[in-house]
């Protein structure tokens, strides 16, 4: 029986320590699925802002391009327009 304790006590021991090591794995795992989410989270909202905020400019130049009568800067503004389409494009 006393030969029993110490090769039970070690099993339990052992099994605990591996217990613990898998958990530090899984935390680990963890912590890196959480940052890629995170990091994939901020490069999205990044590129939304970005076509917004071109979305935005295209809006005006349209608005701007309907009131103009002048030839030449029609011209200007439809090649700023197809700029900033190529732009908003190149986002997706």
């Amino acid at each position: 029986m006393k030969k029993c304790v110490p090769v039970l006590l070690f099993s339990v021991l052992s099994a605990s320590v591996a217990s613990h090591a898998d958990s530090n794995v899984f935390q680990q795992k963890a912590e890196k699925t959480k940052n890629g989410i995170v990091a994939d989270v901020n490069a999205r909202q990044k590129m939304f802002s970005n076509r917004l905020k071109i979305q935005l400019q295209i809006d005006e130049l349209r608005a701007e391009l309907a009131g103009t009568r002048d030839a030449q800067k029609r011209e200007d503004l439809r090649k700023k327009l197809e700029s900033l389409e190529r732009q908003k494009k190149s986002l997706r």
